[in-house]
């Protein structure tokens, strides 16, 4: 499997796993000249930005791991573009789901609150 359809298998299970917990999906893979986030997702007055990975079994860096300092920022300016269009200022939060392929199909990890948020 190539990484695009890889990926878009990891961000297919991630999103599952947020709608089986009550979010509500606003965008996927929403694309500004600042950065790309994967899904954002919503709950009420909170709105979720998730960075999504997709990791082999036994990956030496675990998506949290991945979603280094630089991505951070990227992730962060990419919000504030959303948040600009959006309008308002709904409560914001970070989140990485860490998906990775088990015998079962895949397995769904969310760190939510991921890192802090410097920019808001």
């Amino acid at each position: 499997m190539d990484r695009r359809l890889a990926g878009a298998a990891g961000e297919y299970y991630a999103a599952r796993w947020y709608r089986q917990q009550g979010y509500e999906i606003a965008r996927t893979n929403y694309r500004t000249r600042m950065g790309e986030i994967d899904l954002i997702l919503h709950k009420k007055d909170l709105l979720v930005f998730c960075e999504v990975k997709l990791r082999a079994p036994g990956a030496q860096v675990s998506g949290r791991e991945a979603v280094d300092r630089p991505k951070q920022l990227r992730l962060q300016r990419a919000a504030a573009a959303y948040l600009a269009e959006l309008g308002r200022e709904p409560s914001v939060r970070f989140d990485v789901a860490e998906v990775t392929p088990d015998r079962d199909g895949y397995r769904v990890t969310v760190l939510e609150n991921a890192f802090e948020a410097a920019l808001f």
